[in-house]
């Protein structure tokens, strides 16, 4: 199981903070850097993040958990399991800057989650586990990234989970996602997907448990965010149910796998692009100079930063921001109580 580490306490903002970076490159910064220049600089140089809960990262946290539990207690403890995302939803739907709109599409998450979960069990547990062996679930890893030119950088994850076929031998790394959609063009660019590759790299790295090299072969599995609403007579048990039983009856319209292959020659292209790509960071970074991508502010929803960007930062904005202490939080996860 991942090692649980508590959570540092957040404070709502009052003043801009000072950019501060700790030349520490996940998935996620590396990302919100392509996508806009000054979102990064927001979220990961000064450590902003909006107050109010965010349902993508609450569903995907607690998907993630359960698919850890799952296999490394290799069984699906379904009562565990919704006590525990009830408690989670209930947590943050009890959050003071949310409205009571978003409180209760944040409360009716724990059905998705079940569904999730009571799905995949159902479709994906038993052959897997007659097929698997789990070396390790949520192993988190960090690497240096040397590049000419730039020191002190460090390549920092966490991997899903990594198995041994027991039929051969060969090692595997598995990834989940959960998606809001699920199409021809999602599934047609999973070859390029740089964050499998750099989570491939990184098993390099380990030399334990008979790894060191790149691992034989990559599952990645997709779990799509059902679109279904309550209705405005349904209760939430019918609702919950609603859910959970269009999971189980369709597993092929909500879930998704591929075996993936790269070559060592797929890796090192990558790596070559990352070294490029952390010296062009740590060039904005020096210049303290971060452009908007204005096609992003409304790409998926509305950006979270975008009424900082229109005002600039002041105090009446920034009280609807709190300063993280931890930069990647995506990557730590909250002491239980």
């Amino acid at each position: 199981m991942a090692v649980k580490t508590k959570r540092k306490a957040e404070v709502v903002a009052t003043a801009l903070p000072e950019i501060v970076w700790d030349k520490e490159l996940t998935n996620s910064a590396r990302t919100t850097f392509l996508q806009c220049r000054k979102k990064f600089e927001w979220q990961y140089l000064r450590r902003l993040s909006p107050r109010a809960p965010s349902i993508p990262f609450l569903v995907g946290g607690l998907v993630h958990n359960g698919l850890e539990r799952m296999y490394v207690s290799k069984r699906f403890d379904e009562q565990e399991e919704r006590k525990i995302a009830a408690e989670a939803c209930e947590k943050v739907s009890m959050d003071a800057s949310l409205t009571p709109e978003q409180s209760d599409k944040l409360w009716v998450q724990q059905a998705m989650v079940m569904g999730i979960l009571k799905g995949y069990a159902k479709h994906y547990l038993k052959d897997d586990l007659a097929k698997w062996e789990i070396i390790g679930a949520e192993t988190s890893f960090v690497h240096p990234l040397p590049a000419p030119g730039v020191t002190g950088w460090k390549a920092r994850g966490k991997r899903d989970m990594i198995i041994r076929l027991k039929k051969n031998g060969k090692i595997g790394l598995v990834e989940h996602k959960t998606a809001g959609r699920l199409d021809a063009s999602y599934i047609a660019k999973l070859p390029l997907d740089s964050q499998i590759l750099g989570y491939a790299r990184s098993m390099e790295f380990d030399k334990g448990k008979g790894l060191g090299k790149l691992p034989d072969f990559i599952v990645y599995n997709v779990a799509k965010k059902s679109q279904l609403r309550q209705g405005q007579r349904e209760t939430y048990d019918q609702y919950r149910k609603r859910i959970e039983d269009e999971y189980e009856q369709n597993p092929t319209v909500y879930f998704y796998r591929e075996v993936l292959s790269f070559s060592k020659r797929d890796v090192e292209r990558f790596e070559e692009e990352r070294t490029k790509f952390v010296k062009e960071m740590q060039r904005a970074i020096d210049e303290k100079y971060f452009y908007m991508n204005t096609n992003h502010c409304t790409a998926m929803g509305v950006c979270p930063y975008m009424r900082l960007c229109i005002e600039g930062p002041n105090k009446n904005n920034l009280v609807h921001y709190k300063v993280r202490e931890n930069v990647h939080p995506e990557l730590d996860e909250e002491e239980p109580a």
